[in-house]
């Protein structure tokens, strides 16, 4: 796996000390150039993040007034993180490129991509789906939302047969990239209206998965439902699978693997 791009943005920042930005800077120190800058971003007192065996970490609260005078070749949201706050706006403003986790592991993901959204129902099913591959004889990576970040994919030595993520709203804003192979909305209903500014934000944000999609590709929608009728399905490039359920059991039923591992 060529991780050659990294050498194009010698400083890098992170936002959110959490388990995503954490797996940002690890990534970064086993994938990256050494030479590479990093900072990590967050509220409050530093000495009370739990950084764990990272050393070689430049440590700004996001209150720093250092922060007003820095700039970054790429810097990395994570998802917990409002992007609309105005020192996330500036900081986006200097930067080279902006992303999140899935995006930047989007770029080096070689292997089948499934990827599921929804509003609801988003982990259930895809712990169900991983555990139907693995019954399968299928080597599973399953992370995202699901409470293992994305980049773990690429700290393993171990050889994957498929790559399944299970992403949020808050994930797929900064996906520019990202191109699943199979992909599924379950369901959408408005939430996390304290981050979003209208509902049609919300709806458009979990429609960006399938934004990359080709007509070699498979998205999964319910044929009904609250949300749908704002999302543009006619303009979708990839090959439609309806459900006329939204039951979990449903729409693991309609993942046809065989369509999907000769990709």
């Amino acid at each position: 796996m060529n991780f050659e791009k990294l050498r194009n943005f010698p400083s890098v920042a992170v936002i959110g000390p959490g388990s995503t930005g954490l797996s940002v800077l690890r990534f970064w120190q086993k994938r990256g150039p050494e030479s590479t800058q990093l900072t990590l971003i967050g509220p409050g007192d530093p000495r009370n993040w739990e950084i764990g065996q990272l050393k070689n970490v430049r440590l700004l609260t996001q209150e720093d007034p250092e922060l007003e005078r820095s700039s970054f070749s790429m810097v990395v949201i994570s998802p917990g993180v409002d992007p609309r706050q105005n020192w996330v706006q500036e900081l986006r403003k200097k930067a080279d490129c902006f992303l999140g986790d899935v995006e930047l592991a989007s770029w080096f993901v070689n292997r089948p991509l499934v990827c599921l959204t929804g509003s609801n129902g988003k982990t259930t099913t895809t712990t169900l789906l991983s555990d139907l591959c693995k019954s399968m004889g299928l080597k599973v990576f399953t992370g995202g939302n699901i409470g293992v970040p994305v980049l773990d994919l690429f700290e393993s030595a171990e050889s994957f047969d498929l790559v399944l993520w299970e992403l949020s709203s808050f994930q797929l804003e900064t996906a520019k990239h990202l191109h699943p192979h199979m992909a599924g909305i379950l369901n959408l209903t408005p939430t996390h209206m304290e981050r979003y500014d209208c509902e049609e934000d919300y709806f458009q944000a979990k429609w960006k998965i399938q934004s990359k999609m080709t007509d070699r590709d498979f998205l999964l929608l319910p044929m009904s439902g609250e949300g749908l009728e704002n999302l543009k399905v006619e303009k979708t490039r990839a090959k439609l699978i309806e459900s006329n359920s939204n039951r979990y059991q449903d729409f693991l039923d309609r993942f046809d693997f065989s369509q999907m591992l000769v990709l």
